[in-house]
């Protein structure tokens, strides 16, 4: 029979010994932390007697401990930040939890998608958050360069009014919470080309097809059917629109292109690389509109067109 007597252990050496005894094992530091936050991260409160149950569930001996030291609550702000409290009561042998989680804002929502053409199949995509999208046309890649990122590379076909987009899912957010989305795009050419970053009630199709959908939106568009010479700013509850010149041009070196909507004020502002271009407070979506983002590219010749796409980034908040 193996010998199943507890060993009394302050927290600092169950630590020591969890570490040595795994590391030995696994020869991997990082793998042994990880299983070590695993045992000792417990909801809200983290009582002495649950430890070593725990800790005996990873390395096949148990542990009883009669310490609550410093060593341990250093360890747990390690793992959780700064954004933690820990209360210490010795006679109860407890170390309780106050607030973990405190820099998770749990009325926002969010997505960052990185578009590299490296990613996973079937969309090329790397991303975390509400990521749901839809990749339409060929994806390739731009290699990084000695001033840039990796870009992804969105190009549609060779018949005129082909298109290709990358397209997020309907009703996914709306403006009656306050809203920022972000995308960082450069456009190689901008001869006979129709583009658009909106968020929408219409589809992908709806914006590649026309230079004004009957959609309700918020959104940049460049043109050369209308013609336009710079972004347009527009937001539209349709039939009728806003549109602002935004006196930038389309560009083959990459930009930051923003939306942000405020309920406070009832506006949707628009920046290029962080500067305002365009602040719209009429023919904004309603409050109960659902909205998806959509970034579209359209050739109007018999030649592919394409845009390059770093990032894009959207986040979403409800009152608390």
């Amino acid at each position: 029979m193996p010998d199943l007597q507890p060993k009394l252990l302050p927290i600092d050496d169950l630590i020591s010994h969890y570490l040595i005894s795994n590391v030995r094992h696994e020869q991997d530091l990082g793998k042994a932390l990880q299983r070590l936050s695993r045992a000792v991260f417990h909801k809200g409160g983290l009582p002495q007697a649950a430890l070593p149950s725990a800790v005996a569930g990873l390395q096949d001996e148990p542990f009883v401990t009669h310490d609550v030291s410093t060593a341990l609550t250093n360890y747990l702000k390690l793992l959780a930040g700064t954004d933690v409290t820990l209360t210490e009561d010795s006679a109860a042998k407890t170390l309780t939890i106050a607030n973990v989680g405190t820099g998770v804002d749990v009325n926002k929502r969010w997505a960052y998608i990185a578009l590299t053409g490296i990613g996973g199949t079937p969309n090329k995509e790397m991303g975390t958050g509400d990521q749901a999208l839809i990749v339409s046309g060929v994806l390739g890649s731009v290699n990084p360069t000695a001033t840039e990122f990796r870009l992804g590379d969105i190009t549609t076909g060779a018949t005129i009014n082909n298109q290709a987009n990358i397209s997020g899912s309907s009703n996914m957010f709306s403006l009656g919470l306050d809203f920022n989305i972000y995308a960082y795009m450069a456009v190689p050419s901008s001869a006979n080309i129709r583009l658009w970053f909106a968020i929408s009630t219409g589809s992908a199709a709806n914006h590649a097809s026309s230079d004004g959908p009957g959609n309700d939106y918020a959104a940049f568009r460049y043109s050369t059917a209308v013609p336009d010479t710079n972004w347009q700013c527009i937001t539209k509850v349709s039939p009728t629109e806003t549109k602002t010149d935004s006196g930038q041009a389309p560009s083959s070196t990459g930009k930051l292109f923003s939306m942000h909507y405020s309920g406070a004020d009832g506006t949707v502002t628009f920046k290029i690389d962080g500067t305002q271009v365009a602040q719209h407070t009429t023919n904004l979506p309603a409050s109960t509109t659902g909205l998806g983002y959509r970034l579209v590219v359209t050739t109007l010749t018999g030649a592919a067109k394409h845009f390059e796409m770093g990032w894009l980034y959207w986040e979403a908040f409800k009152a608390a």
